[in-house]
């Protein structure tokens, strides 16, 4: 069964590059004509975007009792940030990714789950003091309307939620 699953995930991938074959011809074009020193200045600050990311996973685990270390953090950040990514699920599904493999490691995976709500509800905390910022610019230029009100009350009400989900894991 785990055969056919697999082969029928390798059919799908293949349908999907054989349907889009036109965009990959369109990324690869613009890998081949674009200026390459770019592409390497945007890889290298990718790059760093990702060690900046799993050094606050492994600040958030360390507070949470698991030590790790950032090179073995490394491909389940990317692994994480993918599932986030096509899940759009707010940070919290590449959660499972951690607690996965902590399971499979014979580490606590409630507190790698804990560490992984610490750093998603202290990347929320950052944006919404970007938020604020931009609100207060807008205030002052009468710029405010009711979507942006609606949007930030949706992204207050998730941090909110992260924060009691945080709570009732610390007790």
């Amino acid at each position: 069964m785990r055969r056919f699953l697999y082969a029928l995930l390798l059919l799908l991938a293949v349908a999907l590059v054989i349907s889009r074959f036109a965009e990959f011809q369109q990324i690869i074009n613009t890998f081949r004509l674009g200026a390459w020193y770019w592409i390497a200045f945007a890889a290298a600050v990718h790059a760093v975007y990702l060690v900046n990311v799993t050094a606050g996973y492994r600040a958030a685990f360390r507070i949470v009792g698991v030590e790790e270390r950032l090179v073995n953090l490394i491909p389940l950040v990317i692994a994480a940030n993918f599932v986030n990514v096509v899940t759009a699920s707010g940070g919290i599904a590449g959660m499972a990714i951690f607690a996965d493999d902590a399971r499979r490691r014979g580490l606590s995976a409630t507190r790698v789950t804990l560490g992984g709500v610490l750093f998603v509800l202290s990347d929320y905390a950052a944006f919404l003091c970007v938020l604020a910022i931009g609100f207060v610019i807008l205030f002052r230029r009468n710029g405010l309307a009711a979507g942006e009100l609606v949007a930030a009350g949706i992204l207050v009400l998730a941090a909110a939620g992260l924060s009691l989900l945080l709570i009732l894991g610390l007790r």
